[in-house]
């Protein structure tokens, strides 16, 4: 019976995800989103957006198409600029005052079950509230209001195993 219990222990923390060194975090604040409804017009707009925003220098800007919206995000210092450029278009919802941070991992990563979930019940047991979860192969970045900046980067510290 000992035998058994402790191969389904070792069976079940096969598969635990370990956050090491290999992992990144990288902040970003002062960001802002802005959202619209999706279209074609618009689409041929945002790639306008690329020679305005100097991301070579460590500005900030994504551009995510939904089914139905488009959401730039970008530095604040950008906002006037994006929108006289973006002005006939009518802004769905504007979000300020943000932070990105974004967690860079190994591609093993990829084979590793749950790896959102854990990140984000971490997030939800400090109160933590995620507005946005953006993610490439190998970057989950999540966007939070600035206010709970620190307390993202923290949790998100913690997981880490040093």
């Amino acid at each position: 019976m000992a035998i058994r219990r402790h191969a389904e222990n070792e069976k079940k923390s096969s598969t635990e995800i370990v956050f090491d060194k290999k992992y990144d975090i990288v902040m970003r604040s002062n960001l802002i989103e802005l959202d619209f409804n999706k279209s074609g017009q618009l689409i041929q707009k945002l790639k306008n957006l690329y020679d305005l925003v100097d991301i070579n220098s460590g500005d900030y800007l994504t551009i995510t198409q939904g089914v139905y919206e488009i959401m730039v995000i970008s530095n604040s210092k950008y906002e006037k600029n994006i929108k006289k450029k973006l002005e006939e278009f009518k802004i769905k919802h504007q979000f300020n005052d943000l932070c990105a941070i974004t967690l860079t991992a190994p591609v093993e990563a990829l084979e590793s079950p749950g790896i959102f979930f854990r990140i984000t019940r971490a997030f939800m047991w400090r109160n933590v509230s995620i507005i946005q979860i953006i993610s490439t192969a190998t970057e989950m970045t999540f966007i939070f209001n600035e206010k709970d900046a620190t307390e993202a980067y923290d949790i998100l510290r913690g997981l880490l195993v040093v």
